[in-house]
């Protein structure tokens, strides 16, 4: 009996101190349920942010992938572009001094030809070489 009597006084006690400081219980029992609800949200929170954090890796691994593949395209063009180059540039001289034996060859035909005759050489030479020549 004696213990149900310290139970009810207990209570009794508890309920006066409840009525007197009843915002202070409930910010507790407040900030204890929103302790419990958002626990779970944070847990989900750290999951969704993993999630992130390893799509952006993934994008980022990928977007530096097609970087790499660029820049090897690149310099294959590169290098494609300096051979061509100088396969014309070789082909270019060699043709440039067929030509220039060619004009020379056709320059003395021209005055051979012509050698009494000043002006039909100077327009002949002229048409040939694409230059205008003047005699005085």
């Amino acid at each position: 009996m004696t213990s149900l009597l310290t139970f009810k006084l207990f209570f009794q006690k508890a309920r006066l101190y409840i009525k007197k400081y009843w915002k202070l219980v409930l910010g507790v029992i407040v900030l204890a349920v929103v302790y419990l609800t958002s626990r779970s949200k944070v847990h989900s929170m750290a999951k969704a942010l993993e999630t992130i954090n390893e799509s952006h890796k993934k994008e980022v691994d990928a977007i530096e992938k097609a970087h790499q593949a660029e820049v090897k395209k690149i310099e294959k063009a590169r290098v494609t572009l300096e051979t061509t180059m100088r396969e014309v540039e070789i082909k270019y001289a060699e043709a440039e001094k067929k030509l220039d034996s060619k004009k020379k060859k056709q320059v003395e035909k021209i005055i051979k030809e012509n050698h009494e005759d000043p002006d039909v050489i100077t327009e002949k030479l002229a048409s040939l070489t694409g230059f205008d020549i003047y005699v005085e």
